[in-house]
């Protein structure tokens, strides 16, 4: 994909290319002409930035077609229509109206954001929720399975029962990627916050009842010898 970008970008400044059949370059030549030259040359950028992500991630091709769906967005979004200038009228006569002929102008609607609920429970499934949904697959795929808990007024920490994989601790801790989830939880907070990666708590270890006289034995040089009957 990125060779064939490039093929079409030369194309475009050289009106010729070798290696292609005729038919093909008839689709090069319809190509070149629809898209611009800035277009074609982001389009090597995004895709050399996909591949060495890809090289990186585990889930391969969840990240290709994520990538992929997003270069198509941007596509469309570029490629808008230049704007029609407006009909120039006449000027209209403006006759200042009295006061009982101004009209009442209704209030704005308030615009509200997004809010989560207040309870760590129950908003942190809902935040790794929303990054899938907006396009967030590589946060959302290494923050599966996690829990949040408010360590203090402003620190939110994020537990991984399971342990961070070498390539999760690499996304995670990327500036962006910090900043991205404080924001959604300093959302869900009302309030700035921060957060705080967690490794798992260690498991206590109970003692054993054998265990026990050992020790005491040993601290009272007491000789203590386990017999199996």
């Amino acid at each position: 994909m990125i060779k064939y970008s490039k093929d079409i970008l030369i194309y475009q400044a050289t009106g010729k290319l070798e290696l292609y059949k005729d038919e093909e370059i008839n689709q090069i030549k319809e190509l070149a002409q629809k898209t611009s030259k800035d277009r074609l040359v982001e389009l090597i950028y995004k895709l050399s930035e996909l591949g060495n992500d890809i090289k990186w991630s585990t889930q391969k091709t969840i990240m290709f077609q994520a990538g992929i769906i997003k270069l198509c967005n941007t596509t469309i979004t570029n490629n808008t229509q230049p704007e029609e200038k407006p009909i120039q009228q006449a000027p209209k006569v403006v006759v200042n109206p009295t006061p009982a002929q101004v009209p009442q102008t209704k209030p704005a609607k308030n615009t509200t954001t997004k809010k989560y609920s207040n309870n760590a429970d129950e908003y942190w499934p809902q935040i790794i929720k929303d990054l899938k949904q907006n396009g967030k697959i590589v946060l959302y795929t290494n923050l599966m399975g996690t829990k949040a808990k408010e360590i203090n007024d402003m620190t939110v920490g994020i537990e991984f029962p399971n342990g961070m994989t070498p390539f999760g601790k690499t996304v995670l801790e990327k500036q962006e990627n910090i900043r991205e989830i404080s924001n959604l939880v300093s959302m869900a907070c009302g309030k700035e916050m921060q957060i705080k990666y967690l490794a798992p708590q260690q498991t206590k270890h109970t003692m054993t009842q054998e265990e026990n006289l050992q020790n005491f034995a040993n601290q009272s040089d007491i000789p203590f010898n386990i017999i199996d009957e």
